[in-house]
């Protein structure tokens, strides 16, 4: 995520806890976006930079004190059970506030569970235009005013998809791609006549009870490699 550090880290505002829904029981730890993973897969410098927790046991949750806490969910690795949305819901009604950075769709289990109306499409968005190394790291300039994205310039995406958000509901979408980025669908690189075209938002927030959600179609955003960009 290509956010000014000298100024703020839109996603630390809160105390941290990192929930790992991928666990690796073997050493070295290289699965992607782990708190205690050191390499450019890993989420250790987002450890660094928040007070953050490692929590294995979903159920744990519980004991945080909602209010001050934000539960992220980086790339989960397969959809929850009803069991685990009643959880997080619990917590988010509490007044928690919870991020799920998602590329793959999984996460739309969660939502579904929620019924919030947005989704997470797994189509690859690219940007022939905009963007840093090469197009499936799109950069997002086009940023609504919000506590979450106070004094950020712009976003550098890692191979993100887009949010479905219909155009009347609760969902409120805070970063858009540009005009001429695209859901590659067949991932060929280019444009093809039934692919769509931008904008598309890769960030959005809305409330559940008491408690704020974030939707993130980026969790490259939060890894090591993309954190200081």
């Amino acid at each position: 995520m290509k956010i000014r550090l000298r100024r703020t880290i839109a996603f630390s505002l809160f105390l941290g806890v990192l929930l790992s829904i991928t666990v690796s029981t073997v050493q070295p730890v290289t699965d992607d976006y782990l708190l205690d993973n050191f390499e450019w897969n890993g989420c250790s410098q987002l450890r660094h930079l928040t007070n953050t927790t490692i929590v294995r046991d979903l159920g744990r949750i519980k004991e945080l004190q909602p209010k001050t806490a934000l539960v992220i969910i980086a790339g989960p690795a397969k959809p929850f059970s009803r069991e685990e949305g009643d959880l997080l819901r619990q917590f988010l009604n509490s007044g928690g506030t919870t991020l799920i950075a998602d590329k793959l769709g999984r996460g739309n289990s969660l939502l579904e569970q929620w019924a919030v109306s947005v989704r997470f499409d797994n189509a690859s968005l690219e940007d022939p235009l905009f963007y840093s190394k090469q197009p499936r790291f799109p950069l997002t300039y086009d940023l609504v005013p919000d506590p979450l994205t106070l004094d950020v310039e712009e976003l550098l995406l890692g191979n993100p998809t887009a949010l479905v958000i219909p155009e009347k509901g609760s969902v409120r979408p805070l970063a858009w791609t540009s005009p001429y980025s695209f859901l590659d669908k067949n991932r060929n690189g280019i444009k093809d006549v039934d692919e769509k075209q931008g904008p598309f938002a890769v960030l959005a927030t809305t409330n559940i009870g008491q408690g704020t959600l974030i939707l993130l179609s980026s969790p490259e955003i939060l890894t090591n490699s993309l954190l200081n960009e």
